[in-house]
């Protein structure tokens, strides 16, 4: 009888491992997985997904000495916000359906599953309808969703990559950020404007529910700027201040201004692999994929990984390094001019975005860390923003 899926990291055993390796043809017919020692990656690394490395043991031809897994998260509050989100079944589908058609690097997939229980098809629908609720049955609708920890069985089994991963805890330097960006051009190039991927339940933009956004923002928002209160400086706390005004709004008017194009949706150093000549060799962790204004992505990664003392004229030398590799990939719409402007309104909408981490638990340690520096960081790029 097939083994089960693994629900959780300890549930690896070596009867899954060699049926799904077979199946996937990473190793021969006759060929077992005998032994698994189970390495837990580290805290911090992920909010909504647990990841360990397995180091496997054969008998008959071997196969990848170690493959990485990842499952949901065991923390239930992280684990309802990802189910919530649609995180595990996009993860999948992204590596099946959409990447193996763009020139993005990512890793090798062995095993990609998510058993579906026939609800996934109408979620979309049911968002769009919550979408129509008044804000006060919204907010009642989003705080239920988030304690629904219930998940289907969702495994990833990933090739384990060599190279250098990026520290978002430690950030980057101009360079490595110049060449992040360019990578991230290379990405919405292909996938810009009508050449954008068909929206379907399990990938949309984040203008199909701004309400449900805002809903998220404002159950979230007194706890986040206690948190983000000690580090803003009173332009920023103003700034983050102003998003109780309008933030449906400000979602909107960003998605209808700028150009739409398949968004990473995470792009942050902890989630890219770097080769030793400094170039982008892998992107991991595809669960919040959507289809978005590119500055998006963009923004994203400038707030969390540059240093709070990079002033705002090397920012707009990055987005130069963006936008020349747009204009090398073909794009030939999208201005200079606009990309600032749209970069700028973009700021507001990731921190209206970033409230949502009032519900989540970062943990002990890197995790708190991490949300530090990142609240830094945001804070210096905020100087440029009109509250």
């Amino acid at each position: 009888m097939p083994s089960s899926t693994p629900t959780s990291l300890d549930g690896f055993h070596s009867q899954w491992l060699t049926e799904e390796l077979r199946q996937a043809g990473t190793i021969a017919a006759a060929s077992r997985v005998e032994t698994v020692r189970i390495e837990r990656l580290g805290e911090g690394e992920g909010f909504v997904g647990d990841l360990a490395r397995l180091h496997l043991g054969y008998s008959g031809e071997p196969g990848p000495a170690t493959v990485v897994a990842k499952i949901p998260t065991a923390v239930d509050l992280n684990r309802a916000m990802g189910r919530a989100l649609g995180v595990y079944e996009r993860e999948v589908m992204m590596y099946r359906e959409i990447l193996p058609s763009l020139p993005v690097p990512h890793p090798t997939v062995h095993v990609g599953r998510y058993e579906a229980d026939g609800t996934e098809a109408s979620e979309l629908e049911r968002i769009k309808r919550a979408n129509r609720l008044p804000m006060a049955l919204l907010r009642l609708l989003v705080r239920s969703e988030q304690k629904n920890a219930r998940v289907p069985p969702c495994v990833l089994l990933l090739a384990d990559i060599a190279d250098e991963l990026g520290d978002q805890v430690a950030g980057c330097d101009v360079e490595r950020a110049a060449t992040v960006l360019a990578t991230a051009a290379d990405i919405h190039a292909p996938t810009w404007g009508v050449r954008s991927p068909q929206s379907q339940h399990w990938l949309t933009g984040g203008d199909v529910a701004p309400r449900v956004f805002d809903a998220v923002y404002r159950n979230n928002r007194r706890e986040f700027e206690r948190r983000a209160n000690t580090t803003f400086s009173e332009h920023s706390q103003r700034v983050l201040r102003s998003l109780r005004r309008n933030g449906a709004g400000r979602i909107r008017h960003l998605h209808t201004q700028a150009p739409t194009c398949l968004l990473h949706g995470d792009l942050r150093l902890d989630n890219i692999f770097f080769s030793p000549e400094g170039t982008v060799s892998a992107i991991i962790d595809w669960q919040t994929a959507n289809l978005g204004p590119a500055v998006l992505d963009v923004g994203y990664f400038i707030t969390g990984s540059l240093g709070h003392d990079v002033p705002e004229s090397t920012i707009d030398d990055l987005l130069d390094v963006y936008h020349q590799r747009l204009l090398a990939n073909g794009v030939e719409d999208y201005s200079l001019k606009q990309l600032h402007a749209d970069y700028d309104q973009a700021l507001r909408v990731l921190l209206h975005r970033m409230s949502a981490i009032g519900g989540l638990d970062f943990g002990d340690a890197r995790g708190q860390e991490l949300l530090d520096r990142w609240l830094m960081r945001f804070d210096a790029r905020l100087a440029r923003v009109t509250p």
